[in-house]
């Protein structure tokens, strides 16, 4: 038999931090029911670097079919999705619920209506609203999974959709710790693109000692390549725009490290990203 498979749908996995935008930490596991069904309707299930598609067998029990043919019978996707990224949540923008008892539900299917959705998750990218409690769900799981997909194949199935992750953002604080940089006259942390000036200095105790500290003016997303080059200056006069270039580029925040800093005014919780420069 002549096997020719073309695309019906593909759902991809986004992610702002990485600078293709596409994640890479899931393994897709179709349910074994989902399997038999995909392969009975001359479909098949195929993963890639960042999501999968779903594909149909054009050639197909004795005739030729287009991609309408392939969406007469509902035909119902269930994956687990298993997260093999171990520093997902370090870069990942916080969601509110209790992860450890619940898992992420995405599905394209609308209650009471036999449309379907556009979107596989309630905002435009995912929050707390898609968290869903453990025993919601009739499965019985023996390791609890990041999240299930439910991909009902039917009329009106769009050609992809997507699971969208945004990036974490903290306050980015560079810590002038040397003699040398602690010397210099007026000095400044500048935006190499929008000469923007983070707040500051500050004075600040680090190890017994006073440091200068300068705090961006609002939260920086992560990125797994940097979009923003901070450069450290001297004798800044911010009238006139000029300084003098001290470090061209100052090194990014790391998402693995982040403290927790009381503020005065709500958020009463601010999360930080401290870069010290010696």
């Amino acid at each position: 038999m002549n096997y020719r498979f073309e695309t019906l749908v593909t759902v991809y996995f986004r992610h702002s931090y990485f600078s293709d935008q596409l994640f890479g930490g899931f393994i897709i596991e179709p349910s074994d029911r989902s399997l038999r069904k995909l392969l009975n309707h001359g479909l098949m299930l195929k993963p890639f670097n960042g999501g999968f598609r779903i594909l149909f067998d054009v050639n197909f029990a004795g005739g030729s079919r287009e991609r309408s043919d392939a969406l007469r019978d509902e035909v119902l996707c269930e994956c687990v999705l298993r997260l093999t990224d171990k520093g997902f949540y370090n870069y990942t923008e916080p969601m509110e619920g209790d992860i450890t008892s619940g898992i992420f539900y995405f599905h394209n299917m609308l209650k009471d209506s036999n449309s379907l959705k556009r979107s596989l998750h309630s905002d435009s990218y995912v929050t707390s609203e898609d968290l869903l409690p453990l025993d919601s769900f009739e499965e019985r799981y023996f390791s609890k999974p990041f999240g299930k997909l439910d991909l009902l194949l039917s009329a009106g199935l769009e050609d992809s959709y997507t699971i969208t992750f945004k990036a974490k953002e903290t306050y980015w604080r560079y810590i002038l710790v040397s003699d040398d940089l602690k010397s210099l006259n007026s000095p400044a942390i500048l935006d190499s693109l929008s000469a923007e000036s983070f707040e500051g200095p500050e004075t600040l105790p680090v190890r017994g000692k006073d440091a200068l500290a300068f705090r961006s003016k609002s939260p920086i997303s992560f990125s797994q390549k940097a979009r923003n080059v901070f450069q450290l200056v001297d004798n800044y006069d911010a009238e006139t725009g000029r300084y003098k270039v001290v470090m061209r580029a100052l090194p990014s925040a790391d998402p693995n490290h982040i403290t927790l800093i009381d503020s005065d005014s709500p958020p009463r919780t601010l999360n930080y990203s401290e870069i010290f420069i010696h």
